[in-house]
């Protein structure tokens, strides 16, 4: 939790702390690769006992996703989007690579100098390279 946090955080993030100390809530391993320790994540502050647990690398990552995710949305995408490495990872090239092809890629700018991809846009050029590589292969 930052500093900047909002009151509704720092009364979730104090009842769940409280909950653990006394027993009530227990910690888990990292929803996603089993690591400990982990952090108490809310997606809702309402809800101060209903946590994900994900260790801290894990936990950057999500609220990365979250301003990825707005992002998205603001461009009509909705879930259809991919990370940078994610892309370059998806078409086999490196992320230094994936800045040759943006004008075959639907892209949208998003913070810190990053960008998304539209997912659909990133697996319908993995096709063609897929299509391109066949018909070489055939010749």
């Amino acid at each position: 939790m930052t500093a900047s946090a909002s009151p509704d955080a720092r009364r979730a993030h104090l009842i769940a702390r409280k909950a653990i100390k006394d027993g009530k809530l227990i910690r888990k391993p990292c929803e996603v690769c089993g690591a400990r320790p982990v952090d108490a994540h809310h997606n809702d502050y309402d809800r101060p006992l209903d946590v994900r647990w994900l260790c801290q690398k894990h936990h950057r990552r999500f609220h990365c996703l979250v301003p990825r995710r707005k992002l998205a949305q603001e461009a009509g995408w909705g879930e259809d989007f991919l990370s940078n490495q994610e892309s370059a990872d998806l078409i086999g090239v490196s992320v230094y690579r994936l800045y040759e092809l943006h004008n075959q890629l639907e892209t949208v700018r998003a913070y810190k100098g990053q960008r998304i991809y539209r997912d659909s846009s990133v697996r319908k050029l993995v096709n063609h390279f897929a299509r391109v590589n066949a018909l070489l292969a055939s010749v």
